[in-house]
């Protein structure tokens, strides 16, 4: 069966509104936690990306850095995070789950489970199965136009590509400055008027 163009459209608004209900319902339920979505995000990426630095978990979670670093002191306030120092850069700092942060998100997972089989209570075990299959493809399509999207120069590579190749106004004017002077040059006795006539079809 044909899918309508109508319904079609709403495919971006669909894959965004669901995001956001879902979060909401998170929020209301991960409440009694004592943690917010933006700290139960933190705590889900450093559980499966130990060592992170503050850059790249801004990277991967969405976060704002400057939010992120509230965030991070707020959670190594509770020992839920920690700070350790890279082995080999001074300057940096690795981020780490403690065990604190780890039962949280033991309880995270637990909500998170009751969550999907409400919000999927209506769908059999083969629907939800194909309605994951078809996002995990959708999300891997996805994945792939922006991996293409980042081997392309950006646009403002581009512009400064063609302004470099393109001669100034300044040196056009010079360079057909030295042609008349080199024409000159080769015609003893010649008027400038003259001369100029004869190259314009030399000069452009």
């Amino acid at each position: 069966m044909s899918v309508s163009a109508d319904r079609l459209h709403n495919f971006g608004f669909l894959i965004k509104d669901i995001g956001r209900l879902f979060s909401k319902l998170f929020e209301y339920e991960a409440n009694h936690l004592g943690i917010t979505l933006a700290e139960a995000r933190v705590l889900s990426y450093l559980s499966r990306n130990p060592g992170l630095n503050q850059a790249q978990l801004a990277e991967l979670s969405g976060v704002e850095p400057m939010s992120l670093v509230r965030i991070l002191d707020r959670m190594a306030a509770d020992r839920r995070i920690e700070r350790r120092a890279h082995p080999t850069d001074r300057r940096a700092r690795q981020l780490h789950v403690q065990a604190q942060g780890q039962a949280t998100l033991d309880q995270i997972w637990k909500l998170s489970a009751q969550l999907r089989s409400q919000v999927l209570a209506g769908f059999k075990a083969e629907e939800r199965n194909a309605l994951m299959t078809l996002l995990e493809r959708v999300h891997e399509q996805m994945l792939l136009m922006l991996a293409e999207q980042a081997d392309k120069p950006s646009h403002t590579q581009a512009g400064a590509a063609r302004r470099a190749r393109k001669p100034s106004p300044r040196t056009k004017t010079v360079a057909k400055k030295t042609s008349v002077a080199a024409l000159l040059r080769g015609q003893p006795g010649k008027s400038l008027g003259k001369a100029l006539g004869k190259s314009r079809g030399v000069v452009r």
